[in-house]
């Protein structure tokens, strides 16, 4: 939480500073800031209404959201300084300027509606994470979008100042202060315009250049998608978490006495504070306090088992990861030749990871054998599985008391009536409550030890008839010793035994891949017995599935939503482009840091389908303006580029840095949300820099020289009269 907490407050600070790096006027910084927590205190009242809270989820959604919210304020407020650069007072340039961009405005923020609506409908564990998400971001946006065109113009027209104009030699000139060695507009503007020219000579290159330029940007794709294909991109559920803790689980020989156990427990405990410098805290417990006794049949301990959970120092101030000090403990546990089995898990609830091998059949016998024998498998050959074991115990001896129904009639008694007497008995019968200084405990009744500690014990209870005789239960029953599982599982009314394995240094897909092919090889099932791949990697697939789902009904809307905007299917077919080179630098992204893809990884593309068609939205109605007034195609394509990029330049910058903090995270918990951030800083980047070539590209490919010349004759038959001004506006320059 508090780590999320900080990202928000970084976020923010990166936002202001590249808002004031391309602008230069800490009004307009002021201006744009100002939206920020305006969507902020309306998602706020959002949770209130729902009854929510601020938790992991809304936090993150809040971290999201910061950096697209300032995307619609940027683009206004840029068009708006442009027009007053020109010589617009701030009054003018804040309504024609306004008028030019708020349609497109509002189309970006359908686009990303488009894409976090479909989030609240998701089922399963996705719905229960996304939905707020989903929520949150959709209303934050559209908060964003009525305060970009309504409070920021109003603003802009009362707090920017225009242009010093005055008359010299019967021209209007600005009148410009002295020139300082060293001021914005001496340098970081002079910097931005010759960016600015150079994007569009580039522009005009690959313009002449269409055959050369596509080629080199399809080759670019097709060799981003080798780590992917060539499997160097693993796939997860959920990232464990560094939680600073282990569970350790040890199982001896069985017959080992407790005084045995508790000497390994305690070597055990010498040797890894020894090992393990970051420990702060072991926990141990070994056996129970009833194991030599006929009541331990009822008890699922044994004195054979050690149980450790070992806490360490917080993630940040050690050199370690939990997964490696896990692996030191492992490696210990190796040596000790009394030590049967062990175990150590280091994740829970959303960050535990597992594959399992369910086996389903009715023979205990059959499927106890098969489980052992894969969890042997798995051991010997897969090189990244730990902790492989078998969720069916070792067979322990139960006693079966066997009435003979006839003589239970002949006495008055029935099967429920004597089971109760035999238990409480052995295991004991509540009969009171001590209160004892406030504290409340339960009295329990039983026979002595030595009374109830053999089955010669257990024949020789008496049981009360009906009238009153006493019977000796070995005249009622017999009494059988027989082995059993002390547990019976079953899934879909079927028997079921798991073998599950957690991943080590390689990924969840990974892990389920090496497993399937190894059972594959070497396991051939006998009727009755089926065998199938579970646990978190068939979340994994299930989520995975319902994401591709939503990615392919979410591409859908967009271009629904673009293709209504601009009257066009062109034109939205020309913008969507963008979205293949987002995967490009997804796959880069996740392969360059080393990052498997989950569940969160994948919402991080699906939102990415909504944020990059934002900049060719913004470019292509630029367009679209500039040759309605007039321009040849190519040259609309260059003009437009060339006084678009900035405010590209700018929403791009406070996405991708609005999500940094999120990825460079380092806090407990972090792990969750870093492959989200990372995946829409690489497909944001890449698409990006892709988008200012290839959309200008195709739309000059894609277009035809005097496609919308029907539309200006049909312009040029307006003419507007402002009557407040008392001068006419030709609609095709906008004035």
């Amino acid at each position: 939480i508090n780590s999320l907490a900080e990202s928000i407050m970084y976020a923010l600070l990166f936002v202001v500073l590249v808002v004031l790096f391309f602008l230069g006027r800490w009004r307009a910084t002021v201006i744009i800031g100002l939206t920020i927590p305006i969507a902020l205190i309306v998602a706020f009242i959002y949770l209130l209404a729902v009854g929510s809270s601020l938790n992991i989820i809304s936090l993150c959604s809040l971290t999201i959201a910061i950096g697209m919210v300032v995307d619609d304020a940027i683009v206004v407020l840029e068009n708006i300084t442009k027009h007053i650069e020109r010589g617009s007072s701030p009054r003018e340039a804040a309504i024609y300027a306004t008028n030019e961009v708020w349609i497109s405005v509002i189309a970006t923020t359908l686009v990303i509606v488009a894409v976090f609506v479909p989030l609240t409908m998701l089922s399963g564990m996705a719905g229960i994470l996304f939905k707020e998400l989903g929520w949150i971001v959709t209303i934050a946006v559209c908060t964003s979008t009525t305060v970009a065109i309504s409070l920021t113009p109003m603003l802009a027209s009362i707090m920017l100042k225009g242009k010093n104009l005055v008359i010299e030699n019967g021209k209007i000139v600005e009148k410009k202060a002295a020139v300082k060695k060293w001021s914005y507009e001496n340098t970081v503007v002079r910097l931005l315009d010759k960016i600015d020219a150079l994007y569009a000579r580039l522009l005009r290159v690959c313009l002449n250049h269409k055959k050369l330029t596509m080629t080199g940007i399809v080759g670019f794709f097709a060799l981003s998608l080798l780590p992917a294909i060539l499997g160097y991109i693993g796939t997860d559920f959920m990232q464990q978490s560094d939680n600073a803790r282990v569970n350790v689980t040890i199982e001896l020989q069985r017959g080992t006495r407790i005084e045995e156990t508790l000497k390994t427990a305690r070597k055990l405990e010498a040797r890894f504070r020894e090992l393990i410098p970051e420990i702060e805290i072991i926990s141990t417990s070994a056996g129970t306090n009833d194991d030599a006794s006929v009541g331990a049949l009822f008890a699922s301990t044994n004195n054979n088992k050690i149980s450790m959970i070992v806490r360490c120092s917080k993630m940040y101030d050690r050199d370690r990861s939990i997964f490696e000090i896990a692996e030191v403990m492992r490696e210990e546990m190796k040596q000790y030749p009394e030590i049967n089995k062990y175990f150590c898990s280091t994740s829970g609830g959303m960050g535990a990871q597992s594959v399992d091998v369910e086996i389903y059949g009715y023979d205990f016998d059959q499927t106890s054998l098969l489980a052992e024998e894969i969890r042997q498998m798995i051991n010997d050959s897969i090189q990244g599985a730990r902790d492989a074991q078998v969720s069916r115990e070792e067979d322990r001896a139960e006693l079966n008391v066997k009435v003979d129904k006839e003589k239970l009639a002949l006495h008055g008694l029935t099967s429920a009536t004597v089971a109760t007497y035999v238990r409480n008995r052995v295991n004991g019968m509540t009969v009171g409550f001590l209160k004892e200084d406030g504290d409340e405990y339960s009295i329990i009744v039983r026979l002595k030890e030595e009374n109830r500690n053999s089955i010669s014990d257990l024949e020789n209870l008496t049981i009360p008839s009906a009238t009153g005789a006493q019977i000796k239960l070995k005249e009622l029953a017999t009494i059988e010793e027989y082995w059993c599982p002390p547990q019976i599982d079953r899934r879909n009314r079927q028997r079921i035994v798991t073998v599950s394995v957690t991943p080590y240094d390689t990924s969840l897909g990974e892990l389920a891949e090496d497993v399937k092919a190894l059972i594959a090889r070497n396991v051939k099932t006998t009727p009755g017995i089926t065998v199938k791949i579970g646990g978190s990697y068939e979340d994994q697939q299930d989520t995975f599935a319902d994401m591709g789902l939503l990615l392919a009904l979410i591409v859908m809307l967009v271009f629904v939503v673009m293709a209504s905007q601009f009257e066009s299917l062109k034109k939205p077919f020309i913008i969507m482009m963008a979205v293949p080179f987002a995967i490009s630098g997804v796959i880069l992204a996740l392969w360059i840091t080393n990052t498997t893809l989950d569940m969160i990884g994948a919402l991080g593309v699906v939102m990415l389908v909504g944020i990059v068609v934002k900049n060719g939205i913004v470019l292509v109605d630029y367009i679209n303006l500039m040759r309605d007034r007039g321009y040849e195609l190519n040259e609309a394509i260059a003009l437009s580029g060339q006084s678009r990029l900035r405010p590209v330049l700018m929403t791009a910058a406070t996405t991708i840095l609005g999500m940094l903090p999120m990825a460079l995270s380092r806090s407990e918990g972090s792990e969750m949300w870093i492959p989200m951030g990372i995946v829409v800083i690489g497909g944001l980047l890449v698409s990006t820099v892709v988008t200012l070539l290839v959309v200008p590209v195709l739309y000059s490919i894609m277009s035809r020289h005097g496609e919308r010349d029907k539309e200006e004759e049909i312009r040029h038959s307006f003419i507007f009269f402002d009557m407040d001004e008392d001068s006419v506006y030709d609609s095709r320059v906008n004035k």
